[in-house]
């Protein structure tokens, strides 16, 4: 099972930044600055000795995590819906 998702994870820049547009809608990604040191990482990726599915599906999720924080950071700033059952308790003193 975790070949089949390994197959999926391409470590490539350009991979993890089409797959985070997917998955988020947004496609800034802020300032450039940071591409070069993510290519730098990815490509020492494959040096790790023995690197299995679990390990490829792994830092794939992890560097797409990163790659989608830019897009997500406004949403974040929005505060949750509120549940309309949620009451605040009344203090009473």
């Amino acid at each position: 099972m975790m070949a089949a998702l390994a197959a999926d994870c391409s470590l490539v820049a350009d991979a993890l930044h089409a797959r985070a547009i997917a998955d988020t809608g947004p496609d800034d990604f802020g300032p450039d600055d940071y591409r070069e040191r993510l290519d730098v990482y990815l490509a020492a990726l494959p040096d790790i000795g023995d690197m299995h599915a679990p390990g490829i599906v792994n830092f794939f999720g992890a560097a797409l995590a990163v790659a989608e924080e830019p897009t997500t950071a406004d949403r974040a700033a929005d505060p949750p819906p509120r549940d309309p059952r949620h009451r605040t308790p009344a203090m009473i003193t």
